[in-house]
């Protein structure tokens, strides 16, 4: 693994899921890894690992797979107008 890269176990661990709860939030469009070695192993970085602990976390809270895409995408959105901004 390349530095500063994690693996799918790694991730799962730090994260207090599966992998395979990873693989299929990954089917479902929530997490995508950065890459994959050259093996085809899954590479995460640590922006990865934090968006599995929000995905978490908004699940703790109630919201649905659904609902949770939506989340991130407006806080992408958000994260990104205040760049742009330079907030």
């Amino acid at each position: 693994m390349g530095e500063g890269t994690l693996s799918i176990r790694q991730v799962a661990q730090k994260a207090g899921v599966s992998s395979k709860t990873l693989r299929y939030w990954e089917s479902q469009g929530l997490i995508a890894p950065a890459g994959r070695t050259h093996t085809n192993y899954r590479r995460y970085t640590q922006a990865h690992l934090e968006r599995v602990l929000f995905i978490r976390k908004a699940q703790s809270l109630g919201f649905t797979l659904a609902e949770m895409c939506a989340l991130y995408l407006s806080r992408n959105l958000l994260e990104a107008v205040a760049a742009e901004w330079g907030e």
